[in-house]
């Protein structure tokens, strides 16, 4: 058990930064067509708010991250306070509007800028509903973010992950947003739980799981 858990923490270490992180993000979802139209510095602005907040895991490296949502309580904590952080901003602005007008200009120009994500997100909606409906029941922990610059990190950083879910008994669901993907995360043990749900880009989504196995091992099967 102990030579587990120190292995889990090595290769979850924090040895390399937020930013750097988001980075790798960028650079391995800036072509997918969710992200279509998106310049390379907002979306990395955008995976940095969601690496900071999030539970995330990396390899020491920092060629490979994900996230996880429902591991630890540290994402909502963090979001609510960003989001209470983020209203008394605004509040703050609208009361002195007649001096802070350079701000509200800079967030017009904002807004611009991440116009077509917004319109992305509103789009699929529906279909974001749809997969939550194909989750497994219970409390399953969602993979997502998952991102890798080096050929072999991400999969051996999903392997990782799969025996942390074993170790604490977790199951992992995850959203493949194409058959091509879906294929790769069979290798770790992760099944449909649901039909496929065509995204506004074109691609079809399947949900998937994978339940944790006793005695661990990770993997696939």
């Amino acid at each position: 058990m102990t030579t587990l858990t120190a292995g889990l923490r090595s290769n979850h270490a924090r040895s390399v930064g937020t930013w750097s992180l988001a980075g790798v993000a960028t650079q391995a979802f800036a072509t997918r067509p969710q992200f279509a139209r998106m310049r390379p510095g907002p979306l990395r602005l955008v995976f940095w708010l969601t690496l900071a907040v999030g539970d995330r895991r990396a390899n020491r490296p920092g060629t490979a991250v994900c996230c996880l949502s429902g591991a630890s309580p540290r994402p909502k904590i963090l979001g609510v306070l960003a989001a209470l952080v983020g209203l008394a901003v605004l509040a703050g602005l609208w009361t002195t509007m007649s001096v802070t007008w350079p701000v509200w200009a800079v967030f017009v120009v904002v807004g611009w800028l991440y116009a077509p994500m917004a319109r992305s997100s509103l789009a699929g909606v529906s279909a974001r509903r749809a997969l939550r409906r194909s989750r497994p029941p219970g409390r399953p922990v969602i993979v997502h973010t998952v991102a890798s610059v080096e050929p072999g990190a991400g999969r051996h950083l999903i392997e990782t992950v799969t025996v942390e879910a074993d170790h604490h008994g977790w199951t992992l669901a995850l959203d493949a947003a194409n058959e091509r993907l879906a294929d790769y995360y069979r290798q770790f043990g992760f099944e449909p739980t649901g039909p496929t749900v065509v995204m506004p880009s074109g691609e079809a989504a399947v949900p998937m799981a994978r339940r944790a196995r006793p005695g661990g091992g990770g993997g696939g099967g």
